[in-house]
């Protein structure tokens, strides 16, 4: 097919799994022999991320300065197609594409829930291009709540690089850096500290598991949201005297090695539209817990490979993780099983073979 260059936006001042995919897919198309650029705001985690992955960067900023500053890009660059990846920039990018005239708009909507509707934004979304859904939930949202037109929607679920995960990794990286003896149970939890991620209910879910297994310990990996969620979470764990059982790991880079440390992953999020990270945990073999929301339940069938919970319930929190710490068989199964169906269903090279196809027609 023709190589095109293509201009991906993303001004995002969190590190989460939209930035991940179009970091991955911009890699992949690159080697594919596209010209790729990725627009982003200076001195945010996006372009510090990108800095050693061989990708060009520009700077953008807000409103009319960012418009111009787009426009420019395109121009420079001799852009065929820009794709947006954050509900905030889709506005600037279908303004930038269509008032380059033969730029082509795509947006990827990472989220399940409906985005804002006024009549400008009415009037924008149907000069896009291509809208792409990252689940089935999140396509039923943008015709049910935004009225875009079906033909206008092309499902693509998100996909991994399993090469990633194929490598040999330490044992116990994480028991030694936080000194957690051998025979400890490590559960983890991988997501910006936000309310909507769930953290609090698996907090208050941590007593009645200790209370039956005792010998376990929980590590909540990512960066602290803006609105200090961190320290709401860690006056709740002081109040039910949980300090030793939690630890608070930060954003890190190594999630590869993390997940290989963790006996449970779970994802206790009261909304999700299709999260890369439940595909990363089962790329390690990893048995999942996870809320039904969103696009989840079209990764996750419950008891086959992985668990389906109730979002915002403790209990059922807790039953899952106590079921798969004493079924051990049962859970080494299901993480085997989860496997089986992110190689086969939600590879890398799957998902950017279909972006690219919409990139060309």
């Amino acid at each position: 097919m023709k190589k095109l260059n293509i201009l991906q936006v993303n001004t995002g001042r969190v590190w989460g799994g939209a930035e991940v995919h179009m970091r991955d897919l911009s890699k992949e198309l690159q080697k594919r022999g596209h010209r790729i650029i990725i627009a982003c705001k200076k001195n945010r985690i996006v372009e510090e991320k990108l800095a050693n992955e061989g990708l060009l960067v520009e700077h953008i900023s807000s409103g009319i300065a960012g418009l111009i500053s787009l426009l420019k890009i395109i121009r420079k660059e001799k852009i065929d197609v820009v794709h947006a990846h954050s509900g905030k920039d889709f506005g600037l990018a279908i303004m930038a594409a269509k008032l380059s005239r033969k730029v082509k708009v795509v947006l990827t909507r990472h989220m399940a829930i409906p985005m804002k509707n006024n009549l400008f934004k009415s009037f924008l979304n149907k000069k896009v291009d291509k809208f792409i859904a990252v689940s089935q939930a999140t396509l039923e949202s943008l015709i049910n709540y935004n009225k875009i037109e079906k033909e206008k929607i092309i499902l693509i679920h998100n996909g991994i690089d399993l090469n990633k995960y194929s490598s040999t990794y330490k044992q116990n990286i994480l028991k030694e850096e936080y000194k957690i003896s051998a025979e400890i149970k490590l559960i983890g939890c991988v997501g910006r500290l936000d309310k909507a991620k769930g953290q609090q209910e698996l907090i208050k879910a941590i007593p009645m598991i200790i209370k039956k297994l005792p010998y376990v310990r929980f590590i909540l990996i990512g960066d602290d949201c803006a609105d200090g969620e961190k320290a709401r979470l860690e006056d709740l764990i002081k109040k039910l005297e949980l300090e030793p059982f939690v630890i608070f790991a930060g954003f890190r880079n190594d999630i590869a090695q993390v997940m290989h440390d963790l006996d449970i992953f779970i994802l206790p999020s009261q909304q999700e539209a299709f999260p890369l990270v439940i595909l990363e945990a089962m790329a390690q073999k990893k048995p999942v817990i996870a809320t039904q929301v969103g696009g989840v339940g079209e990764i996750i069938k419950n008891k086959e490979n992985g668990m389906l919970i109730e979002a915002k319930n403790t209990i059922a929190i807790s039953k899952a993780i106590i079921y798969l710490l004493e079924n051990k068989d049962e859970a080494q199964r299901m993480g085997q099983d989860g496997y089986q169906l992110v190689s086969k269903n939600f590879n890398l090279e799957q998902m950017v073979k279909k972006i690219e196809t919409v990139y060309s027609s």
